[in-house]
């Protein structure tokens, strides 16, 4: 038989859900706000960076940044706070307010870190290019492999590179 749900019992199984929930991704969360912050106060010599620029932050997005130059995403600056957003999405936007030196909505059009067509593909690679830290476990748990794990999160990143790459290409030709 068919029965309206209670309320009170699918009030109660949704919170204790978030709950949960909270308490795994809560984790994981911190550890990766906790890992970037060290990241962008040491330098490679272990010491206090004066500067970003000086950081260990600033060393590992330098590797990084070449890889995204065919999307227009090749400054250090904006590599970083994608590797700031794989903790959470929201870090991105703060990290590159952070490493522009203050609010990302005046600074960013300033910096020369982007140009409308770069901006445009930051926009479509960010929002598809991994998923945070704490859903990578989740799809772990519902993967049951980490194989497959590996190779949806792979794939995600491919489909955000090339459909970034076209936007870039597009956006760049207008």
């Amino acid at each position: 038989r068919y029965r309206l749900p209670r309320i009170r019992v699918t009030l109660g199984s949704a919170a204790q859900r978030a709950g949960d929930f909270i308490k795994r991704a809560g984790g994981i969360i911190f550890l990766s706000a906790a890992a970037v912050w060290l990241l962008s106060y040491l330098t490679p010599h272990m010491r206090p960076a004066g500067s970003a620029d000086e950081s260990l932050l600033a060393l590992v997005a330098g590797f990084i940044s070449p890889l995204l130059s065919p999307l227009g995403i090749g400054n250090w600056r904006a590599a970083a706070a994608l590797i700031c957003g794989i903790g959470a999405k929201e870090a991105i936007i703060s990290a590159l307010g952070a490493l522009t030196g203050g609010n990302p909505a005046q600074t960013l059009a300033a910096s020369g870190i982007f140009t409308p067509a770069s901006a445009l593909s930051f926009m479509v690679f960010s929002s598809l290019y991994l998923p945070c830290a704490a859903t990578i476990p989740a799809m772990r748990a519902e993967c049951g492999s980490a194989k497959l794990t590996a190779a949806g999160l792979a794939a995600g990143f491919a489909v955000a590179y090339i459909l970034s790459f076209f936007v870039y290409t597009a956006a760049s030709a207008l």
